[in-house]
């Protein structure tokens, strides 16, 4: 791990680093793109991979432009344009645009109003149906006969009405066709895209990206060590943090109930950090390493994750949430939950986009369990809500984090045993405080909370240990997912890293692989965006990756 090259002295207090960002922003591909006769364009597509943006697409017209630099082709009305944003949105920005020859010309597809096209005949809504370009490489979104809506004026559509409340950051891809024969041209400049962002200067939004520390939109590098000498390299035997085996919370619980009663010495718990993209390092030390739990969530609302951890109380101390606040490096201690609680299902149950002090009970002898929560929204007198949900013990129900009906609101959900092993999920929904039940996988795999389609809707994704190797079997919101075919991706003894590290707006399926050799514990993550691999070395082993922290 590298951690020598930047370390002088001990950090006391959290430094963050952020990207400079305005609330518009433009990207351009200058490859020439070659429209071939008759056929998809080269390349297909002609992709701009946007990064750094924090905050979702404005509701506003205009907030995404697509601009085309030295257009030319001798009848444009043959060559048409779809845009795909990196979630999977799709827009037709071009069609019917007449057959008046282009030669050399650059302009900008937007609905602002005040943007001029080439001509009034650029764009025809509900028309385009090119049945015979759609397979599996050509148009592949929306589908074969779908009608795409244009801009407007001479559409119902808007670009933000397509794109609007998406995560910017990640992929996008122009798709070209030209449909019909004898005609050929280019676009010799390549295209840039214009975005704009709401939240993008700090306004509130909670980062999607689990444990991004910099609100970029992608999930950071970190891990936590209990260590009495945080700045020396070497082998596992540095690390005192005797949970580190554990690979998901009902692991981690159980060897933590040891920890609380024990008469040691709390061991200082260090956290490294690296932020992705910008090889800006840190370390900081907060918490034990004997007892506390890590829940890198963003409390203050400033759109980044804080470094935070949630202590069982002792024989001096209550329960609490220790949050180092991002926005001011002010420690902020929150008194709340009793040992033996999750407190990993912290989460933002108001909608107000911060975190919300949460906790999971069930009690040891068995009875009616609950959820716990501190709200921050309307609540001055801090009043803790509670939701009566399962009926047993510790061992009976697991806690599955997230936003299962994309209302902005954190739902009560867990996962029990459905009969003969088989798990199932049972759902409150936060929208209508309905109960869903969901039969997915069996009652002992580990599950990975997260967004893996980026429909802004958690999904139900677990694992489990088939034949020596990690398999990941997803339902999504929608019904879709890996079905009866795993994804095979990491071995038993890695630990599931789940985040958004490409920041598509999409959960990537990733591990963290602790060896002991210094220099060789890796993060390998299969992107969402075009399933390749990134992999990047962070860590010791014996240390635990944050990513990990609401794993189940």
């Amino acid at each position: 791990m590298k951690i020598l090259s930047f370390i002088n002295s001990l950090l006391l207090m959290c430094v963050f680093f952020t990207v400079a960002i305005s609330a518009q922003t433009t990207f351009t591909n200058s490859t020439s793109i070659t429209i071939n006769d008759n056929a998809p364009a080269t390349p297909y597509p002609s992709t701009i991979s946007v990064a750094g943006l924090s905050g979702t697409i404005a509701a506003s017209p205009g907030s995404v432009k697509v601009q085309l630099k030295n257009f030319s082709h001798p009848y444009p009305g043959e060559v048409a344009m779809v845009l795909v944003g990196p979630t999977g949105k799709a827009f037709l920005i071009q069609d019917s645009a007449g057959d008046k020859p282009m030669n050399n010309v650059t302009y900008t597809l937007s609905d602002d109003g005040a943007t001029p096209l080439p001509f009034t005949g650029a764009w025809t809504a509900g028309t385009y149906k090119p049945t015979a370009f759609f397979n599996d490489t050509v148009f592949p979104a929306p589908g074969p006969g779908t009608n795409y809506d244009a801009p407007a004026p001479a559409g119902s559509a808007t670009f933000s009405s397509v794109f609007v409340g998406t995560n910017p950051n990640g992929d996008w891809k122009l798709y070209i066709v030209d449909l019909d024969a004898q005609d050929a041209g280019s676009i010799s400049g390549g295209w840039s895209l214009t975005i704009t962002t709401a939240g993008s200067t700090g306004g509130g939004t909670i980062a999607r990206a689990n444990v991004d520390f910099n609100g970029d939109g992608k999930t950071d590098w970190a891990v936590t060590r209990g260590t009495t000498s945080p700045f020396t390299e070497k082998s596992s035997q540095n690390s005192l943090n005797n949970d580190s085996v554990a690979k998901s919370y009902r692991e981690r619980l159980k060897m933590r109930k040891q920890n609380i009663n024990s008469a040691a010495v709390p061991t200082q718990m260090y956290w490294y950090t690296n932020i992705n993209g910008t090889g800006s390092t840190n370390v900081i030390q907060f918490g034990t390493s004997e007892s506390d739990f890590v829940i890198p969530k963003d409390f203050d609302g400033d759109g980044k994750d804080d470094i935070a951890i949630w202590r069982p109380a002792t024989a001096n101390f209550a329960s609490a949430f220790y949050i180092l606040q991002s926005s001011n490096n002010t420690v902020r201690i929150d008194q709340f939950g009793m040992t033996g609680d999750d407190p990993t299902v912290t989460g933002d149950y108001d909608g107000d986009k911060k975190a919300d002090p949460a906790t999971f009970r069930c009690p040891e002898t068995g009875g009616q369990c609950y959820f716990f929560y501190r709200g921050s929204l309307n609540n001055p007198s801090r009043r803790i809500t509670y939701v009566p949900f399962g009926f047993g013990n510790p061992n009976d129900y697991y806690a599955n984090p997230g936003d299962f009906d994309g209302d902005g609101k954190d739902d009560f959900c867990l996962q029990r045993d459905g009969g003969d092993g088989a798990g199932q999920f049972v759902l409150l929904k936060s929208l209508n405080m309905s109960v869903e039940y969901i039969i997915w996988g069996r009652v002992t795999d580990t599950i990975v909370p997260g967004d893996f389609d980026g429909d802004g809707k958690s999904d139900f994704m677990v694992t489990r240990n088939i034949g020596g190797s990690l398999s990941w079997s997803l339902l999504t919101r929608t019904g879709g997912g890996t079905g009866a075919s795993p994804i095979f991706w990491g071995i038993p003894d890695d630990f599931q890293v789940p985040g958004d590290y490409d920041g598509d707006g999409r959960t990537d399926i990733a591990i963290w692989r602790p060896n002991p050799d210094p220099n060789q514990n890796y993060y390998y993550v299969r992107r969402s965006g075009n399933t390749t691999l990134q992999s990047f070395e962070w860590g010791l082993s014996g240390d635990i990756p944050v990513q990990n922290w609401n794993v189940h």
